[in-house]
């Protein structure tokens, strides 16, 4: 029951493992042929034909089928187009009697996922070529790829007059970027495809990958790898060059604010001195006049002696008694 559980669950997440499964239990070549259909029609499979390809290596007598899913791993619409020719021998009069279908029939389903593909290996392409001078994720970054239509119309060999044409790879464009295959942009105005990479897309603009072929895309996968590596460690370099200035930066303001607190406690402390000074010279003034005025030059009331005030109240209680004049 729990392996059960745990192939269905990977089943759900890599429709290709249900495939890969059926390939390896196959019992005849119709059955064999009947699932690398349902696997090729598949909306949620773009990736893993090549593995599918080994599961399938000589079980099948036809090389059509062998020859689709090589074209499905790293093929083109147009390769489908135009296929070698491969003609087969008469073996009783040795002559070239018959010619083989190099790859199998393909309906409406498998043709556009074909085309989706071709259109996905084109924007890989031009991010490949982009950013072969340098760092892949930083130039693609400050200058996306562009890609003309005419390059996606011969591609995928879309015909007709100037209007249909262009209606028919932009249709194909936003189908791509609606179901989230490529990122970027229609330019109608200079009629280009701008690929705009987001963040987390680590191939470019790509959000699905296709099979890798490592006769092919081995040189490509290390270059790319050792320039992430290179901008990798110039990243390091630059962060550890900005910790050593913020260390620094830090460092010297923690020295300015010292010094500046010290200059605070300073000013306070002659603040507190000279409101010491001034409060005890006003003490001592205070002092000095009481004690001038208790030496007989204040009175008692504390006011200044007038001998003349006083001699004319004398003067005043002599001539006057009871209210009457004396004489």
């Amino acid at each position: 029951m729990i392996s059960s559980a745990a192939s269905q669950s990977s089943s759900s997440s890599d429709p290709m493992a249900q495939f890969l499964q059926l390939a390896s239990t196959a019992s005849s070549p119709a059955i064999l042929r009947s699932m690398v259909h349902r696997a090729l029609s598949h909306p949620r499979i773009h990736a893993g034909f090549a593995e599918l390809k080994e599961a399938c290596t000589g079980k099948s007598p036809n090389a059509d089928l062998i020859h689709t899913l090589d074209l499905f791993s790293y093929g083109t619409y147009r390769d489908y187009r135009h296929p070698p020719v491969t003609v087969t021998a008469d073996t009783d009069t040795d002559t070239d009697t018959d010619t083989e279908p190099y790859y199998m029939d393909l309906n409406e389903a498998q043709l556009q996922k074909l085309k989706r593909l071709t259109v996905v290996t084109i924007v890989r392409d031009a991010m490949t070529s982009t950013s072969s001078s340098g760092n892949p994720v930083a130039s693609t970054k400050q200058r996306p790829g562009v890609v003309p239509y005419a390059t996606f119309r011969d591609a995928l060999e879309i015909e007709g007059d100037e209007k249909e044409t262009l209606s028919g790879v932009e249709e194909m464009l936003m189908a791509c970027v609606y179901s989230h295959w490529i990122h970027g942009k229609l330019d109608q105005r200079t009629m280009q495809f701008v690929i705009m990479p987001s963040v987390e897309d680590l191939d470019g603009g790509l959000t699905v990958s296709r099979d890798v072929i490592l006769p092919r895309d081995l040189d490509r996968m290390i270059s790319t790898l050792q320039a992430f590596s290179n901008h990798s460690k110039q990243v390091l370099q630059n962060l550890e060059t900005v910790s050593l200035q913020s260390k620094q930066g830090r460092r010297e303001d923690v020295i300015f604010w010292n010094q500046v607190q010290a200059k605070v406690d300073k000013a306070k402390t002659r603040a507190a001195e000279s409101s010491s000074s001034a409060w005890g010279a006003s003490n001592s003034l205070q002092t000095i006049d009481l004690s001038s005025g208790s030496s007989g030059d204040l009175g008692s009331a504390g006011f200044h002696h007038n001998p003349l005030r006083t001699g004319r109240q004398t003067k005043r209680s002599r001539g006057w008694i009871g209210g009457e004049r004396s004489y």
